[in-house]
């Protein structure tokens, strides 16, 4: 392969075509490993590859070096396939920037890529991939830290194929690149296009960058020599979710049309490209279908799986007209171990792969949903045997991901007199609001820290105790008797078939999930709950158990015109006892998204 300003090129019977990427970045762990932790199952790589076939994909990007499972399914996929996959391969630090370190990690990943022996290696690589691999982008993890202290430096560097002289990490990009290429020309006979995969903060004289005070660099100032002007490429992780992009509405609004309108990512994409140079790859770039928390931005937050659809696919189509050699999907299927920044200030890191935070951007942008499975028993049922009863029966069950109720009704609500609250008490029974809504004055039995609204059978939406709002900077549930809640998320109604939907109703069934984030669960895995603060941040504590009632009000008369418990004598009282899960409990499965018949329509289309 090489590149040129049209794109990467195959050599294929003597003949150079350019190959229209089609791609997804692939993440390698799965539910219940920790970040870096790769999965060891040959068919679930398998099923991963089929799915991007399927989808007419045609490349497939390797955040690192996965297992060597990943590697013998793609040579098996492409063995038995007429249209390949093709791999573009990343390397990263082993946490070090440290050159010789690096250089390591190249030749391991080199020696994997060609099926060839390790020494001192616990793993072997018998299946090479080299005849399929397009191209290598490295990965030295360009965090805010490491950008500024190299930039600091004036170092330069002289290398065989390619060389740098205007500053530190120029020229620390130019080293890597020039070992990689130096490395396969030796010991291949040729070389295979490489790239150092950056972002946008530190673009040199992005307004940006210029605004923050910033001194910026250039990957495509990079200097290659002749022998490798068709082995380098620029590579940028331009985001839907970037921060750039989020302070530059105003900037990127109007300088990008198509023909649904003007486009701020389209507009993005043109500032960025507009200075740089050269062949320039987005080497990730993709949107979310996460449950949309505290009003977050609603167009990186809160998408339907056909709104992520579309919105990648006008994604893609604004890469090409700007003029880039292709946009990397990011990502193929979701990850439960990733872990965005907001996020982490409410998750226990080391346990965040046990559980699914469908309210994290990061563990919910692929176009395959790894989802854990419904419960296959329900874990506790309160019933409600009085003559006038509202509510007969409420189930509560659990899984990774959501906490389910499900509500059999023994007469109709009518919404246009009554409104109905379900009070959920996580933690702390003394702690948290007693009354359901103000104006109306019968209380729960314990306190509450939500509520679930609903307006009708068709609108709801979770409510959160002002005292115990993370959102608001509260952590701690306290007492209180006002009725006064916050806003979580409204809820949206549709099937259980998608991940967007949190309830709808059937006959004289009402069925509910909730997100675990939702409920200010840290690790559910552990049963841990925020509560307090610990050194400036949010504290946890083990919750014993989760406790449920229902209120339903009329709406003229304030009066209640049914409760459930009555007391804590009654049967209803009941705690619903969680139980801690590992990795070994956990069952999965993969499902295709809404927003693959979008991807599968505009990769067929060209």
């Amino acid at each position: 392969s090489k590149v040129s300003s049209s794109g990467i090129q195959i050599l294929k019977k003597k003949k150079w075509k350019t190959l229209s990427i089609k791609g997804f970045n692939i993440n390698g762990e799965s539910p219940g490993d920790e970040p870096g932790d790769y999965k060891r199952d040959f068919q679930y790589y398998q099923s991963l590859l089929s799915s991007a076939g399927d989808m007419g994909a045609n490349c497939i990007r390797a955040y690192d070096l996965l297992p060597s499972e990943f590697y013998r399914a793609l040579a098996e996929y492409n063995k038995n396939n007429s249209s390949p996959l093709y791999l573009m391969q990343g390397i990263k630090t082993s946490g070090s920037l440290k050159k010789k370190t690096y250089q390591k990690e190249i030749k391991k990943t080199l020696l994997a890529i060609y099926g060839e022996k390790q020494k001192n290696s616990e793993e072997s690589y018998p299946y090479s991939v080299a005849n399929y691999t397009i191209a290598y982008i490295m990965d030295p993890g360009f965090t805010s830290e490491r950008v500024e202290s190299l930039l600091k430096e004036t170092d330069a560097y002289k290398g065989k194929y390619i060389s740098a002289s205007r500053n530190g990490v120029e020229a620390y990009a130019a080293a890597m690149t020039d070992y990689l290429l130096t490395y396969l020309n030796k010991n291949y006979g040729y070389m295979t296009p490489v790239s150092v995969c950056t972002g946008s903060d530190y673009l040199e004289g992005a307004s940006w960058t210029l605004a923050d005070g910033k001194t910026g660099f250039n990957l495509t100032k990079l200097e290659v020599s002749k022998k490798a002007k068709e082995m380098f490429f620029a590579s940028y992780s331009l985001n839907a979710s970037d921060e750039v992009l989020k302070n530059g509405q105003q900037e990127f609004g109007q300088a990008y049309q198509d023909e649904a309108g003007y486009f701020t990512y389209g507009g993005y994409l043109a500032k960025v490209k507009a200075l740089l140079s050269g062949p320039v790859l987005i080497d990730r770039a993709g949107l979310s279908s996460n449950v949309n928390m505290f009003e977050a931005e609603s167009y990186i937050n809160g998408l339907s799986e056909e709104q992520q659809g579309q919105g990648i696919v006008r994604m893609l189509k604004a890469s090409e007209k700007v003029g880039y050699i292709g946009m990397l999907i990011s990502d193929l299927n979701d990850n439960w171990s990733a872990l965005s920044n907001e996020k982490k200030l409410y998750s226990v890191e080391k346990d965040v792969g046990l559980w699914h935070d469908v309210s994290d951007r990061s563990q919910t942008t692929g176009i395959l949903a790894v989802e854990s499975v419904a419960p296959e028993t329900i874990q506790m049922e309160l019933n409600d045997n009085a003559e006038k009863a509202w509510i007969r029966q409420m189930q509560l069950s659990y899984n990774e991901t959501y906490l389910y109720l499900t509500i059999l009704l023994a007469q109709n609500i009518d919404y246009d007199k009554n409104e109905m609250f379900i009070g959920i008490d996580t933690y702390l029974r003394n702690n948290g609001e007693y009354f359901y809504a103000p104006g109306y004055f019968a209380n729960s039995q314990s306190g509450m820290e939500y509520v679930i609204y609903f307006e009708s059978n068709r609108s709801a939406s979770l409510r959160v105790a002002h005292s115990y709002n993370r959102n608001a900077g509260n952590y701690s549930s306290k007492e209180s008797y006002a009725g006064e809640y916050d806003l979580v998320s409204v809820l949206n109604y549709g099937n259980f078939a998608n991940s967007t939907a949190h309830f709808y109703e059937a006959g004289s069934l009402i069925h509910i999930r909730l997100p675990w984030s939702m409920l200010n669960f840290a690790s559910p895995a552990k049963k841990l709950v925020l509560n307090g603060e610990a050194g400036g941040k949010p504290g946890t504590t083990v919750t014993d158990g989760m406790i449920f009632s229902v209120s339903i009000g009329n709406k003229d008369s304030k009066d209640t015109d049914y409760i459930f418990p009555e007391s804590k004598k009654s049967a209803g009282y009941k705690r619903l006892k969680l139980s801690s899960w590992t990795k070994r409990d956990i069952k999965y499965k993969l499902r295709k998204k809404d927003s693959a018949s979008y991807i599968e329509k505009y990769f067929t289309g060209f």
